[in-house]
């Protein structure tokens, strides 16, 4: 690559930039937004769309910004007459046969079609002929929706599904005016992991997600930046919600998940498997207040009578056969803060049993593209801070093997997704085999159906901390929703069994728990929220890139799991 750098000034702002820059990109550089359709900084370049032309001094015609590259001393135009003019000329062949169905397209509110005939078109149609009729809401797979009246042949679901995913579902049919987009020999989507980043690259309303389509206007939505919990990448999203409309919606706040860019992790994609399975964080089945088991029936209680309930059952405890008194199991899924709060609460106060966790795999494993076969979004964490995988620990299923058989006093669960619970016969005998059973959770299941106190939790969309993905790299995560009810995210809790329990934990508050968290844990030594910024920021010793995989693993420092080898 060139590291020559060029002068040229856009807009009569003048800019040096390397010379393999396009004039688009410059242009972002100097805050000018130049309208396009087909351009995607994810996609190879292929210039098919032309709204992206611009003026450059002394040439006789408009260029296209997305693939002209920058050229010394060159004096481009943005926003004059004659780029104006050829804007205006292309929107009104793009419309030509577009439907005007504004008011009804789920797009409508973050289309680009719209938003670009405001700004540079604004005319009256001059067909005289009946517009051509196409495929109105086809379904591709199980979410994809496409409606090809309103396609305007972008080509950024074709290019996505032939260079990205290498799949090659869809393709463009006919020839000129009578163009369109089509699954390939009559198949569908179905299958593809990752069918639903087409929609989010759909700059009309052409391709819709079914989970998301008529539910919820864009102008109502509020986001947060938040990470995927369903494996270890860790890839950044954006939570999107409205605690308005709910009422609409079976009383569910948020309203769809998509990605956030991130160049070291994923990009611009996520997969369907972190897109839609987040019902679950706001289902019936949500624990709203303390739970205490009282004559074989859940009775709801006050924080203050559970805490006042839990600490004589965890103090004061007798070793069974010579072993630990409690057994306490943490979850992959708990925040780096609250792991090393559990750590400081049980393993080190209360002298607890740890435990190894299992890996959750999926069939499927690791697709080489982003989902990873480890489908926890922070084993890495838990381990570096020291909550498993101790020498002599025992995994989460034989510690509830010997809690059935009376080895433990007490046994603690931090509970995470309900479908990665151990079997359901292992937890029966688990929970009548220790005489006091408390389990940290956000839903209902059949541990806290048998424990004999619950505290809710916050799932990941209400809750605030961080996650280490499988390559070391520290991600923040923020909560998008207020918590459900009197539930509270597992590190104020923990706090307040702390304080209770004469462990000085702080008062539960992320932030100040993650600088004691860089204060105490080598690993995490230098970082804190400002450090981690927007992309995060790696462990010490490890480098989170995400093109590191085989140079982690020359130097040892990760297995072909992606597991650290520390």
């Amino acid at each position: 690559m060139s590291s020559e750098m060029i002068r040229l000034s856009i807009d009569g702002r003048p800019i040096e930039v390397p010379a393999e820059t396009t004039i688009l990109q410059a242009a972002e550089k100097l805050g000018i937004f130049i309208p396009r359709y087909c351009y995607h900084p994810g996609l190879d370049i292929v210039g098919s769309c032309r709204m992206c032309q611009v003026e450059i001094k002394g040439n006789p015609k408009p260029a296209i910004s997305c693939h002209v590259r920058v050229q010394p001393d060159q004096e481009v135009f943005t926003d004059s007459p004659l780029v104006r003019r050829s804007r205006r000329a292309v929107l009104e062949f793009l419309l030509l046969n577009h439907p005007i169905d504004c008011p009804i397209c789920d797009a409508s509110g973050e289309c680009d079609l719209q938003d670009f005939y405001m700004t540079d078109g604004r005319h009256k149609s001059r067909l005289r002929l009946p517009k051509l009729n196409r495929k109105k809401a086809t379904r591709l797979g199980p979410t994809i929706v496409l409606d090809q009246e309103r396609c305007i042949l972008c080509s950024r679901c074709v290019r996505f599904l032939r260079d990205i995913t290498r799949t090659h579902e869809l393709g463009f049919f006919g020839r000129g005016s009578t163009s369109y987009v089509d699954v390939v020999d009559g198949g569908s989507i179905e299958g593809n992991p990752y069918a639903g980043n087409i929609v989010d690259i759909c700059p009309v309303g052409a391709l819709t997600d079914e989970s998301f389509r008529f539910k919820c206007r864009a102008w109502y939505l509020s986001e947060a930046p938040s990470i995927c919990p369903h494996c270890a990448t860790g890839c950044n999203t954006s939570v999107q919600f409205n605690t308005e409309l709910c009422w609409k919606n079976d009383g569910k706040r948020i309203m769809r998940i998509m990605p956030r860019f991130n160049p070291q992790v994923n990009d611009y994609w996520m997969c369907d498997i972190g897109r839609h399975n987040h019902d679950w964080a706001e289902e019936q089945t949500r624990i709203k207040r303390p739970l205490r088991l009282s004559s074989g029936a859940a009775e709801e209680i006050t924080w203050e009578e559970a805490l006042s309930f839990a600490i004589p059952n965890l103090t004061g405890l007798p070793d069974r056969e010579g072993g630990k008194p409690i057994a306490a199991l943490p979850s992959l899924w708990m925040t780096n803060e609250s792991a090393y709060l559990f750590r400081r609460l049980f393993l080190e106060g209360l002298g607890a049993c740890a435990t190894s966790l299992p890996m959750g795999e999926s069939e499927s494993g690791d697709d080489g593209l982003l989902l990873h076969d480890d489908r926890n979004p922070n084993r890495l964490g838990l381990k570096v801070i020291g909550c498993t995988d101790h020498a002599g620990d025992s995994p989460r299923d034989e510690i509830l093997r010997q809690a059935s058989e009376g080895k433990f006093a007490a046994l603690v669960f931090v509970q995470d997704r309900v479908d990665r619970l151990p079997p359901v016969e292992l937890i029966e005998a688990a929970t009548r085999g220790a005489a006091f059973v408390m389990v940290l959770a956000s839903n209902t299941s059949p541990f806290t159906e048998r424990a004999k106190l619950v505290l809710p939790i916050s799932p990941w969309t209400e809750d605030d901390g961080t996650w280490v993905n499988w390559r070391g790299l520290v991600q923040r995560l923020t909560p998008a929703l207020p918590p459900v009810g009197y539930s509270r995210n597992t590190a104020q809790v923990l706090a307040m069994l702390g304080t209770r329990l004469g462990v000085e934990l702080g008062d539960g508050k992320p932030e100040e728990t993650f600088a004691r968290l860089a204060q105490a844990v080598p690993e995490f030594e230098g970082l804190s929220y400002d450090t981690l910024g927007e992309f995060g920021a790696p462990l010490k010793g490890h480098c989170g890139s995400k093109g590191c995989r085989v140079g982690c693993e020359a130097l040892g420092r990760f297995d072909l799991a992606g597991n650290s080898g520390r």
